[in-house]
């Protein structure tokens, strides 16, 4: 694991997440934990895993986004 090794935020179209400092590593067992703990830290509430459905816990409780494949970008530190 690379301590504070690259910045993670998400942005739509209607708005930006803070931008958080994490670490980066390579496990797969390790990867995933850090994932979920990422979540609630950028605001997001899973509604649908299998379907790609969330939302920002800021957002009304009717507002939907879905997931969109290959929308990753990196930037590191």
């Amino acid at each position: 694991m690379i301590k504070r090794a690259a910045t993670l935020q998400v942005v739509e179209d209607d708005y930006k997440s803070n931008e958080l400092v994490v670490d980066v590593t390579a496990s797969p067992m390790e990867r995933g934990f850090t994932e979920r703990l990422h979540l609630g830290e950028l605001g997001i509430v899973i509604l649908n895993a299998y379907k790609g459905i969330w939302r920002f816990d800021s957002d009304p409780l009717e507002k939907i986004r879905r997931s969109i494949k290959h929308c990753l970008r990196s930037r590191y530190l």
